[in-house]
């Protein structure tokens, strides 16, 4: 990976990047070439610490040549074919799309990131979800529509702001896809199927061999039939998403990580017919009945609560749309003596507006009862990586514990309906039993 100093040397033409690279260490000779199966790129997942990964933890990645996903995957999107193309993109170089630009921007800032003029504009430009959101939160300017950008390409994009983005900036077409570097089950949405991530033909299910299996919703354990088999997904059902492996094939090949304990754990034997090995991409979509997909979760960020299950995407999407797309994160939170994991959701207030019963009112328009947050924090800002995904480890830590942080919390009082503040003596009654919950 190439270092902040070399980063910065690369933009807009400034000179001293070969002042910069000459501070860095040399590259090795691997001994890579035409035919090689040596390791090409290690990807390092966000938040690894360097310990070997374990359940629920990133993991490095290693990609042999015609393993990555540059090279497996390959778009046509219509319009586009055969064009030269100016594509632009605000990822930074350590992750998997940055890094394969040759130049792009320093960071995510909201003028540089104007889809920019129609004379030298791209006209391809990569986003990640929460980019998306980000730029609907800037206030409207003229020049704004004023650009190039045939399509926008990327994944992560929420059905909720999906046509209201494409709308207020004049994109002709989102290309969502759904995939990783090492996975072999990447889709692709190439004709702008609203809230679809890809597509997979119900017709022919054996050319590409990727399945959505049942699961079970507690333990994400693979349920089998009577042969042994992984149960398919019927239309509209929501199931974990699996390709079947073929080590010969660089499409459906899986070359794992560098701990060969997190690459077996990702493996499952059986999972189509008698004795052959799957790749389980750890995340739940669902396939409507002409075969396209929607994302629905990643496994571990649903929970339980009055015997139902609770997706946090959904939660964070309807939270986010009904405060103007501020950043927002759901889970799950033990309460004691109480069943499941009650709904919390941590909401960005730097400037300590938000008002949470007048929130409560919407919520009860467009939420399930059981789907509503019984506590809230309200924080300066949520924690996010360096490409904006939201980090939850820190927030499900502290729970609704008041002692753990001097964040403003409140609790749904269910018989009043309203959120109450939530101090020391509130939180001992709760944890006491004496709230109905």
């Amino acid at each position: 990976m190439i270092g902040r100093k070399a980063w910065a040397g690369l933009e807009a033409g400034r000179s001293g990047t070969g002042r910069s690279l000459s501070e860095t260490s040399p590259i090795p000779d691997i001994g890579a070439g035409p035919g090689s199966k040596r390791e090409r790129s290690s990807v390092w997942g966000r938040g690894w610490v360097g310990r070997e990964a374990g359940p629920g933890c990133p993991r490095p990645q290693s990609s042999p040549p015609p393993q990555d996903a540059g090279s497996r995957c390959r778009f046509g999107f219509r319009g586009l074919s055969g064009a030269v193309m100016v594509a632009r993109t605000a990822m930074d170089l350590e992750h998997g799309g940055g890094s394969r630009r040759v130049r792009g921007r320093r960071r995510l800032a909201f003028p540089a990131h104007r889809l920019q003029n129609r004379e030298a504009g791209p006209l391809v430009v990569q986003y990640i979800g929460e980019i998306c959101r980000y730029l609907l939160k800037q206030p409207v300017r003229e020049a704004e529509g004023r650009h190039r950008v045939r399509l926008a390409v990327g994944n992560g994009l929420r059905p909720s702001i999906w046509e209201e983005f494409t709308e207020r900036f004049g994109v002709r077409q989102i290309g969502e896809f759904y995939g990783a570097t090492e996975c072999n089950c990447s889709i692709a949405n190439m004709d702008g199927k609203v809230g679809s991530c890809g597509f997979n033909s119900r017709i022919l299910p054996h050319v590409y061999p990727i399945r959505l299996v049942k699961v079970n919703e507690d333990t994400m354990e693979l349920l089998r039939d009577a042969q042994g088999l992984c149960i398919p997904c019927q239309t509209g059902e929501p199931g974990l998403l699996v390709g079947q492996i073929n080590q010969q094939d660089p499409l459906r090949r899986f070359d794992g990580y560098i701990s060969e304990s997190a690459t077996n754990k990702k493996i499952a034997h059986s999972v189509f017919r008698k004795g052959d090995s799957a790749y389980l991409s750890g995340d739940v979509l669902v396939m409507d009945e002409l075969g396209y997909m929607y994302f629905r979760d990643r496994s571990g960020d649903t929970f339980r609560w009055r015997g139902e299950n609770v997706s946090t995407t959904e939660v964070e999407g309807v939270l986010s749309r009904l405060l103007g797309q501020t950043d927002v994160a759901v889970y799950g939170v033990a309460v004691p003596g109480v069943e499941g994991k009650a709904g919390m959701a941590a909401i960005a207030d730097p400037l300590g507006q938000l008002s949470p019963n007048a929130l409560y009112e919407e919520l009860q328009k467009v939420l399930a009862p059981y789907a509503r947050p019984l506590f809230l924090r309200l924080l300066p800002q949520v924690d996010t990586t360096g490409t904006f995904k939201i980090q939850k480890t820190r927030l499900q830590h502290e729970g609704f514990d008041p002692r753990q942080t001097s964040d403003r919390l409140f609790f749904l009082d269910l018989k009043q309906g309203h959120y109450l503040p939530l101090d020391q003596g509130v939180y001992t009654r709760i944890c006491s039993g004496a709230f109905a919950l």
